[in-house]
């Protein structure tokens, strides 16, 4: 597994969103004070593989920063040649989610192929590192504090890490796929005996068949002739149905052109209409010729009249002059009314603005006397206000007498006092003030009185302005109305001079009354000439409508009678309408009705014989090949050829059976062969046998390897046992039984170089046989070593970075020889304070 880009969202102590791209970088160490959050970033790492961390398992909300209510961490990585993408978010309240894409460059995600859920992501990722989270810790990320787990794991424990850092899981998928194919032999092996069996029995059963089928051939080359008897009695009794079926047609027909046939009085009655409606239409047509010729007489008058009045335009002119006439008398007399109306106003309006003005003038004269009021009233208030100024200061110095002295400074006047004033109080100061008051009260009621003066006097003058406006629009309309009287006059003269031209009379209404009495009367007798037309022409169009309704009932029978003569087949010489006439013709129907009947009564009693001598033929053939009642002969002769047909296809299916008895044999013995073959296969490929075989070879290989690696780093005190229990030798020891120790007994500095020995000899163990160790995750431990032993250490971590062409080596330490030594660092700040989040110095990107 190689990190490509790691992702981080609020997590741990990392607050807001941090990417670190590990792309083409080989040997990384993580750098930053104790509380920088280093140990994060392999936290994130583990977290976005297996959904669980090495200190807090599986409880996601201790790892979401405290003020964040979730965080996210996703990881690039690559495994071989696919590489993959795995997101995953955790939330203080309700479910995280879980998700894993095929990733590609440029292309991104490949959201098709999309795995979602922890529990899928979780058997995905297992299935692709080919380790489960244990197996993980213990190899490619050795935790804080937790070096030792490989060291003093169990035997079972370092076998499962052994098995995923090696691939060989491969060998559990190979054994399940033995077993897989070894039960689908043995389900061949049952196939193939279940149709050797059917083989064996289809020969014994080939015998049996013969006879059946000597008789169903012979049945079947002589139905032929029961067929060919079928077909004839069918197309016989195909005739007889035919002839039958056209007899009842034509007595059919028969039946309804005779049932069409009228009674002979309501065609007697049909002809003796029709010759009466004729003669019915000779007289209406002699009534119109004689409306039509006084109609037209009194037409001729009216022309008369109307040509001595230039037609009936000169009488229309008459009545409008007339008209004209009396709307001119009508005009002139409002005229008349609507001048009188005008006088009167203007006189009312002309008073009305005479008796303003001396209103006007009374209301000014009052205002002027209010206004000469206020001004005496103005000055006796000034005169009372001086005495009582006078009378308050004299009282004022009798107030400060009390408490001056000869030669003190007068406060009033600030001159030095050389006599008291005398020590009493004037008398007029109260009647003083009274007066004062009066006077104040009678300029505030002459002020009030002003006011209301000037206020009526705005009033009338205002009331007087339109007054005087409707004085001149009065005066206007009675000018117009005069000058209208005027002109109706005038118009009243023209019309009666145009009206008594007109009618060459001075009485212009009586003339026009007369002319109209007699044009009237015209028009009546001209009137009723017409209707009398129009009643003598509808008289004429409904006679002849009846008349025509007798001819088309008249037509309509001899049609009728014509059609069922056709129907009948009566020939077209004994049908002639104009020779015999409608009622010979209905006779000699009737006739030829009866007769018919008779001729296919006996034509049908002869086919009928004819059909019950078929069925009778029919009867004694199908008996005779004992034919099933209600089977048709064709259906029982398909049957016969069908049995036939199904032994033929038996006896081939039968016999292609028998032929492969031989090869269904041989097969059965190959398989019976390889399902052993594969059965044997699954018992060698047990964890017990084969794998038990590989894995010790391995932790052989490992414990070799390892006590190279720590002789290296301990200068050759310390080494590993012979072996896969991975025992320390102590070189040093003093008593040569106390040499073999137990990783237990091992210092905390001794741990670290013990494991970070094995660390280094699984990387070459991995590197030489084709494993996939892509990435070594280290976390602290460093400052349990000395200079010496922390170079040695350096000296194979760096081995380790290098002899991988694409491994990844992170280093977590805070030691600065450890930080001297790499040269690519990610570097952590510690939080700025109380509730900060982790910093990121620089590193997070290659340099």
């Amino acid at each position: 597994m190689r990190p490509i880009e790691l992702t981080l969202k609020d997590f741990r102590s990392f607050q807001g969103r941090h990417s670190f791209s590990f792309a083409g970088r080989r040997l990384v160490a993580v750098a930053g004070p104790i509380g920088a959050g280093k140990t994060s970033i392999l936290d994130a790492v583990a977290y976005a593989l297996y959904g669980q961390t090495p200190k807090l398992g599986r409880a996601s909300a201790a790892l979401i920063n405290q003020e964040a209510v979730e965080m996210s961490v996703r990881l690039r990585f690559r495994v071989g040649a696919s590489a993959w993408e795995v997101e995953r978010l955790a939330r203080r309240r309700g479910a995280g989610t879980a998700a894993l894409y095929p990733y590609s460059e440029p292309d991104g995600r490949n959201t098709v192929e999309l795995l979602s859920g922890a529990r899928n992501v979780n058997a995905r990722i297992e299935e692709i590192l080919g380790m489960d989270f244990a197996a993980f810790s213990r190899s490619i990320l050795l935790p804080q504090g937790e070096f030792a787990q490989f060291l003093q794991a169990t035997a079972a424990e370092k076998d499962r890490v052994l098995k995923g850092v090696f691939g060989l899981e491969r060998i559990d998928r190979m054994r399940q796929l033995a077993r897989e194919r070894a039960l689908a032999a043995a389900l061949d092996v049952t196939k193939v005996s279940d149709e050797l069996e059917e083989s064996e029995s289809a020969a014994a059963e080939i015998e049996k068949l013969e006879p059946k089928l000597e008789r169903a051939a012979e049945r079947a080359a002589a139905v032929g002739a029961l067929q060919t008897q079928a077909a004839d009695l069918d197309a016989g009794e195909q005739k007889v149905a035919s002839a039958l079926e056209s007899l009842d047609a034509d007595a059919r027909a028969l039946s309804r052109a005779a049932v069409r046939l009228r009674p002979e009085k309501e065609i007697m009655a049909t002809v003796a209409a029709a010759d009466d409606a004729a003669e019915k239409n000779r007289g209406a047509a002699d009534q119109v010729r004689t409306a039509r010729e006084k109609m037209e007489s009194t037409e001729a008058e009216m022309r008369r009249f109307l040509g001595d009045l230039d037609d009936e335009a000169g009488l229309e002119r008459a009545r409008e002059a007339v008209d004209e006439l009396a709307m001119r008398r009508k005009g002139a007399a409002e005229s008349s009314a609507d001048l009188e109306g005008a006088a009167r106003a203007q006189a009312d309006s002309r008073r009305e603005l005479e008796r303003l003005e001396l209103e006007l003038e009374e209301a000014t004269a009052a205002a002027s006397a209010r206004e000469r009021s206020l001004r005496a009233v103005r000055r006796e208030l000034e005169i009372a206000r001086e005495r009582v100024d006078e009378l308050e200061r004299a009282d004022m110095a009798m107030t400060l007498r009390e408490h001056l002295g000869r030669d003190d400074e007068c406060p009033v006047c600030g001159r030095v006092i050389s006599q008291l004033p005398e020590g009493h109080v004037h008398p007029d100061l109260d009647t003083a003030r009274g007066r004062s008051r009066h006077a104040a009260a009678d300029q505030d009621r002459a002020s009030e009185a002003l006011a209301a003066a000037r206020e009526q006097a705005a009033g009338l003058e205002a009331t007087r302005t339109a007054a005087a406006a409707q004085a001149s629009e009065d005066r206007r309309a009675l000018e117009k109305a005069r000058a209208d009287a005027a002109e109706a006059a005038a118009g009243l003269e023209r019309a009666a001079e145009s009206a008594a031209g007109l009618l060459s009379s001075d009485d212009p209404e009586s003339a026009l009354a007369d002319l109209e009495t007699r044009f009237a009367g015209l028009r009546r007798a001209a009137a009723g000439a017409a209707g009398e037309f129009t009643s003598s022409v509808a008289a004429e169009a409904d006679v002849r409508v009846a008349g025509e309704a007798a001819r088309a009932d008249a037509q309509a029978l001899e049609l009728e009678l014509s059609v069922i003569a056709g129907e009948m087949g009566v020939r077209p010489k004994d049908a002639d309408l104009p020779e015999m006439g409608v009622a010979e013709l209905a006779r000699r129907l009737r006739d030829h009705a009866r007769h018919r009947r008779r001729e296919l009564a006996r034509e049908r009693d002869s086919l009928t014989r004819r059909a019950a001598e078929l069925a009778e033929e029919r009867r004694d053939l199908l008996t005779r090949w004992d034919v099933p009642t209600g089977e048709g002969v064709n259906d029982f002769a398909a049957r016969i050829h069908a049995e036939a047909a199904t032994l033929r296809a038996r006896e081939r299916e039968l016999g292609q059976k028998a032929a492969r008895g031989a090869d269904l044999a041989r097969a059965k013995r190959e398989l019976e062969r390889r399902r052993r073959h594969l059965e044997r296969l699954v018992e060698d490929l047990r964890d017990s046998r084969f794998l038990k075989y590989m894995l010790a070879g391995k932790r052989a290989q490992l414990a070799e390897l390892g006590g190279e690696r720590i002789r290296e780093l301990t200068g050759g005190r310390f080494g590993f046992s012979p072996g896969d229990r991975f025992e320390i030798v102590d070189f040093g020891a003093a008593d040569p039984e106390l040499r073999v120790r137990g990783s237990d007994t091992l210092s905390g500095g001794e741990t670290f170089l013990a494991s970070l020995s094995l660390a280094l000899a699984l990387a070459d163990l991995v590197a030489g046989q084709g494993g996939r160790l892509g990435s070594f995750f280290l976390d602290e431990g460093f400052g349990s070593l000395d200079a010496d032993h922390l170079a040695i250490a350096m000296d194979g971590i760096e081995r380790l970075a290098s002899e991988a062409e694409d491994r990844l080596v992170v280093l977590v330490s805070h030691v600065p020889g450890v930080q001297e030594r790499v040269e690519d660092q990610i570097v952590l700040g510690a939080p700025a304070g109380p509730g900060g989040g982790s910093r990121i110095v620089s590193g997070a990107v290659p340099a």
